[in-house]
């Protein structure tokens, strides 16, 4: 007789499932943190993100997981082929995350990682931070209301400079990111075959974040 003990650790098995996701982004210019990167030519940036869960836990609680990031952003404009006679000379920068992630009450996602910035063409200095991330995903208080509006998903984003400085300037400062992304879903309720997102955030200088070259 099946006493549902397999039942059970399939759904376990479901919930420490790894996931790896790959992508890539084409954009007409980058921007990082409001410092303006690259605005001519073409600028592609693929990227991988893998999640390892650790544990499943009950409380409030509800996982622990091992998290991992890679980005690039590769360039033909000035930043990338037209720049400096460095090998590659279109890889302008190099980014990797590590961390951990944890999901708390199912609608709390907190996040710690470390970051490590290179460039492999030579335009900028290596620089490293840690960061505390914060978002909360609040769809279901506006699902219960009715309509097609699911949610702000306010996120908070906490960052200090370890090493080197995205600016480029004389010391290590401390960011703060604030966004929202308002999200609207049309074409059905639970799997929704079209939905429009308006992302807003804004960055702020906690403190030393964004100097020039005179401090």
């Amino acid at each position: 007789a099946d006493d549902g003990a397999g039942e059970a650790d399939d759904a376990d098995d479901a919930v420490l499932e790894r996931e790896v996701t790959v992508g890539i982004d084409v954009g007409s210019a980058y921007y990082d943190r409001g410092f303006l990167i690259e605005a001519a030519g073409f600028v592609v940036q693929p990227w991988v993100a893998v999640d390892v869960p650790l544990l499943a836990c009950t409380g409030p609680i509800d996982d622990l997981r091992f998290v991992a990031d890679g980005w690039a952003s590769l360039h033909d404009g000035a930043t990338g082929l037209d720049g400096a006679p460095h090998a590659p000379r279109a890889f302008y920068e190099g980014d990797v995350w590590f961390g951990l992630a944890a999901h708390v009450r199912e609608r709390l996602d907190l996040r710690v990682d470390y970051q490590l910035s290179w460039s492999p063409n030579g335009s900028f200095e290596r620089f490293e931070e840690l960061a505390f991330q914060a978002t909360y995903d609040d769809e279901e208080v506006f699902a219960a209301r009715g309509g097609r509006f699911r949610g702000f998903a306010p996120r908070a984003i906490l960052a200090f400079e370890t090493r080197g400085q995205n600016d480029e300037g004389r010391r290590l400062g401390r960011y703060l990111e604030l966004g929202v992304e308002p999200r609207w879903s049309f074409c059905g309720d639970d799997d929704p075959a079209l939905e429009l997102s308006l992302p807003a955030r804004v960055g702020l200088s906690v403190g030393d974040y964004y100097e020039d070259d005179a401090g």
